[in-house]
């Protein structure tokens, strides 16, 4: 008969159980302190600058310097100042993000060099230490949380240059999912016996998957996310937020009895194409169609000149819908192009301002700043109008920043002349040693920057800037994602004469080439630079070198390879863009519709605005006879993406077979104002404007269709049954 155990007993027993553990914890994190291993100030910080408490500032061994951390360069600058302030030295930290840091070339040109330059010709009995701790993706929050250290380094002066990063920043913190436990998260992170475990199972990942993607336990990365789709509430989210956090900057630092130097940061206004516009939610099909047919008729008359009837067609299309914003870029093009610059830049803002992709700093954001200036003792200086007067007709463009929003040399050191007119104006300092009568009288295009001790701009010589291989490729990158392929190859070019195996490089060429036709010399050079990446994993992105190779494949016909390679990047970053549909699609050409369907509605669920995704969804459906579901996709796609003269196509054609003859002779009309020589369809537009009545369209589109066969030599053009395969 077995003994009762004593209540007492089994009471201990059950505290011995759960203390035991909690001691062996307690004695490993003390063991691991005494030995001074794993120490949480030595590790990365896990939050990326979200959450208080890691420094990106350290102190050398000597303890005479400060320096930023090892672990936080690839986020800002080299940048160093004495521990100990010198009684005659004027410290200036300059706040922001990769504007401000000089992307893509770094600290030597950007604006926080001149500055020390120009202020130490200005006033040189005394000595600048201007520091640029602007870091890569940062926007208002994180500068918040970096402004309680600068305030330990005794500053003289804050320059703040920050708004292209909001809603970076801001993507983190709508996903709420994210923020679940961070307070715990938080503790955990400054256990050495934490760090000692995160060393060996990122040790153990790193060993299985050498070249995969940065591993953020936490799961706050911080990165572009281009293509999501922000509601109007969400911007002023964005908007209210950016507001706070910079008004609390001032609060902060007029309570540190510290002058705070608010400069309104630059956009490149009139050469930067929105990176993604789309149409209204609420526009039923057959406004969609008369929309788009507009947007053809105005694209085509602009390219050929025509810029008076162009802006009338831009002006119909927006009279039916006015939120794509490439119709404003492209109705602003036209007004610059006649002379009228006020009406232009007003246009180019609206459509800076409707970019469903937001990377530049929008109207709002300015208008905050000017009402900042307003209510709170700062000094201010607009970089956005200064460079505006700097450039032609008065935009801000090319001329001054290498892309949307990254100043070239000549552009910084405006911003630096700029940021010296004010500290003259405000008499922080001495009057200046040099006469400068006249030199910020007028606009800034016409100062002599040369009296600031500022050297001649020479934009050309990218070859002898920092990171020419790494910058290059950026410009390089740039101008692919704005269609310019010329401009694309040379700089990428440029950057494998500086590092001729520059895996972004040779990616890019490989785009370029692929779409000349060149499969082979594509898959060649794609390959090369995954061959490079995986030795030096930190030069590119090898996940999105895989992801085109598998669209290089799949153009080559070689549909096996491509449906293995794209399976592997998914297994990499299972929300990699593009890649569930150009898997899709290569399912299809298997005939392996019920798993291109999966992986569609996969795809999907992750990436909504995602239009090559709804592209996909209407194929399957179309193979599979669902054409009511077919043209929804379709729809959805031409709502996202509506200048596809082939998609439109199709969809009249899933229209007529449907028996809705008006919606396919409305989308008809559309794929004819793009593709206006398609004699197929014209004869299409033919026949159905007959079985509708409108015999007089019926005849002109049959005159269309005979002048044409007779220009052609009776060869008529056919149309292809499916949009052609995008990227």
């Amino acid at each position: 008969m077995d003994t009762p155990v004593r209540p007492k007993v089994r009471r201990l027993g059950y505290l011995l159980l759960v203390l035991t553990p909690i001691v062996i914890l307690v004695l490993l994190e003390g063991t691991l302190r005494i030995l001074d291993v794993f120490d949480p100030d030595e590790a990365p910080d896990p939050f990326a600058g979200l959450v208080a408490g890691h420094r990106i500032f350290r102190a050398t061994p000597d303890g005479a310097q400060m320096v930023i951390d090892r672990t936080r360069t690839q986020s800002f600058n080299p940048q160093a100042f004495p521990a100990d302030k010198g009684s005659e030295t004027v410290r200036i930290f300059c706040l922001g993000g990769s504007a401000a840091y000089g992307y893509p070339f770094g600290a030597s040109i950007a604006f926080p060099h001149w500055l020390e330059v120009g202020c130490q010709t200005l006033w040189p009995e005394q000595e600048f230490e201007v520091i640029n701790v602007a870091g890569m993706s940062y926007g208002s929050h994180r500068i918040l949380i970096l402004l309680e250290e600068i305030l330990d380094y005794a500053p003289d002066l804050v320059v703040l240059y920050s708004g292209h990063n909001e809603f970076i920043e801001r993507d983190f913190f709508l996903e709420t999912r994210r923020m679940r436990f961070l307070g715990l998260r938080r503790v955990l992170s400054r256990l050495h016996l934490y760090q000692a475990v995160m060393a060996v199972t990122q040790g153990v990942r790193d060993r299985a998957t050498r070249d995969r993607e940065r591993f953020d336990p936490f799961g706050l990365d911080v990165a572009r996310r281009e293509g999501l789709r922000w509601s109007d509430a969400e911007r002023e989210e964005v908007y209210h937020g950016y507001r706070e956090n910079v008004s609390a900057i001032a609060r902060r630092l007029a309570a540190s009895d510290v002058p705070l130097l608010l400069m309104v940061p630059a956009p490149n206004v009139a050469d930067w194409r929105p990176e993604h516009s789309r149409l209204s939610p609420d526009l039923e099909p057959r406004a969609a169609a008369r929309w788009a047919a507009e947007y053809a008729r105005g694209i085509r008359l602009q390219e050929a000149g025509h810029v008076d009837e162009a802006l009338e067609r831009y002006s119909a299309a927006l009279a039916t819908d006015s939120t794509h914003a490439e119709l404003h870029y492209r109705a602003a093009q036209c007004l610059e192009a006649r002379g009228e610059m006020r009406t232009a830049d007003r246009a180019y803002r609206r459509a800076l301002d409707r970019d469903a992709a937001p990377v530049r700093i929008a109207s709002p954001q300015q208008r905050a700043l000017h009402a900042l200036r307003d209510n709170q003792p700062v000094l201010f200086a607009d970089s956005w109008a200064s460079l505006a007067t700097a450039s032609p007709g008065g935009i801000p463009g090319s001329d001054l920043l290498w892309d949307y929003c990254h100043p070239n040399v000549r552009g910084h050191q405006l911003i630096a002349a700029l940021a010296c007119s004010v500290l003259v104006t405000a008499n922080l300092f001495p009057a200046p040693a040099h006469d400068l009568a006249g030199l910020f009288a007028r606009g800034a295009g016409q100062w002599d920057l040369a009296k600031l001790g500022l050297p001649p701009p020479d934009a050309g010589a990218v070859a002898a800037l920092p990171n020419a291989a790494e910058g290059s490729w950026w410009l390089g990158n740039c101008a692919e994602r704005q269609g310019a392929g010329t401009p694309a190859e040379y700089w990428y070019r440029t950057s494998l004469e500086a590092d001729p195996e520059h895996a972004g490089s040779l990616v890019g060429l490989a785009i370029l080439r692929s779409r000349e036709g060149h499969q082979r010399e594509a898959i060649d050079l794609a390959l090369r630079a995954l061959e490079h990446c995986r030795t030096r994993p930190e030069r590119a992105a090898c996940t999105r070198i895989r992801a085109e190779l598998g669209v290089f494949y799949g153009r080559a016909g070689r549909v096996r390879e491509a449906i293995r390679t794209f399976r592997e990047v998914l297994s990499r970053d299972p929300s990699y863009p593009q890649a569930h549909a150009n898997l899709a699609r290569a399912l299809q050409a298997s005939d392996r519709l019920d798993e291109a369907l999966q992986v569609t509605e996969a795809g999907l669920a992750l990436h909504p605005a995602e239009a090559g995704l709804h592209r996909e969804l209407g194929r399957i459906y179309r193979m599979q006879g669902r054409k009511a579901e077919a043209a929804a996709a379709y729809e959805e796609e031409l709502r996202l993406s509506p200048g596809h003269a082939q998609l439109h196509l199709v969809l009249g054609d899933l229209y007529r077979e449907m028996g809705k003859l008006e919606l396919a002779a409305a989308r008809w009309e559309a794929a004819a104002a793009l593709d206006p020589e398609n004699t197929d369809l014209l004869l299409r537009l033919a026949e159905t404007y007959h079985h509708l009545g409108r015999e007089e369209d019926a005849r002109q589109a049959a005159e269309r269709y005979r002048q044409l066969r007779a220009a052609s030599g009776s060869s008529a053009r056919k149309s292809p049954a499916d949009p052609p395969r995008r990227r």
